[in-house]
């Protein structure tokens, strides 16, 4: 389960209590498509922006980000400090057309050979197959970071640019009494870096959910970093 907030005022967010953590999770709120958390030095929360679709009203939004808070980690937040931008919603044939041109998950493996192991990705687009492998020790937590780093490497096979995604973290906790995965990446670029983060529900396979959710952190970047490229 997550870590619980310690009582520390309204907006207190504990040091043990990951906020891109906290952010990956609220992003899967129904109609939600990202948010940021914002913090002052003493870790009190001074802004939430959320990014949503039209699907649902901002108000219920707000009262859903809310309650995530308080029964996810305990933490106690101003609904005025929330704030909801929507975004125009796509005509079906324009979504369409926009998933169908969407890097797809092909494979997934991984395998343990002694004390190493090897995670290999296949990601596809338009009958075209991108690779990528990451290589290591075979413990637990370095499986999980090579699958998403195996991921990343499809994806810059893909951009063929001078982006490099870095895996920062990935976390895989308990919400609900549903397993997820959370992934953090670092894209980098001559202009600078930026902080992506996605999610995941762990429905099968473990390894699978941590590809899906690295793809989910970078899914709405890739156009931009193609034509970067």
């Amino acid at each position: 389960m997550p870590a619980k907030a310690t009582p520390g005022g309204v907006g207190f967010v504990p040091g043990n209590i990951d906020i891109h953590e906290i952010e990956g999770v609220l992003s899967q709120l129904p109609g939600v498509e990202s948010v940021r958390i914002v913090v002052d030095a003493d870790r009190r929360i001074t802004e939430i922006h959320g990014l949503a679709n039209p699907s649902r009203p901002p108000k219920q939004i707000i009262r859903d980000i809310e309650s995530s808070l308080m029964a996810g980690w305990g933490i106690r937040v101003d609904h005025k400090k929330i704030g909801i931008a929507q975004v125009r919603d796509e005509p079906e044939q324009e979504r369409q057309a926009s998933f169908e041109r969407r890097l797809k998950i092909k494979k997934v493996d991984l395998s343990v050979t002694g004390l190493t192991s090897e995670a290999e990705v296949e990601l596809e687009l338009e009958d075209k197959v991108y690779l990528g492998r990451a290589a290591g020790g075979a413990s637990s937590g370095n499986n999980r970071r090579l699958v998403a780093m195996a991921t990343l490497g499809a994806v810059e096979a893909f951009l063929r640019s001078k982006i490099s995604l870095v895996l920062d973290e990935l976390i895989v906790t308990t919400i609900s009494g549903r397993k997820v995965v959370i992934v953090s990446v670092s894209a980098l670029s001559p202009v600078g870096e930026e902080v992506l983060v996605g999610s995941a529900l762990v429905d099968a396979a473990e390894s699978e959910a941590i590809a899906r959710a690295t793809m989910d952190s970078i899914n709405r970047r890739i156009a931009m970093f193609k034509n970067s490229a």
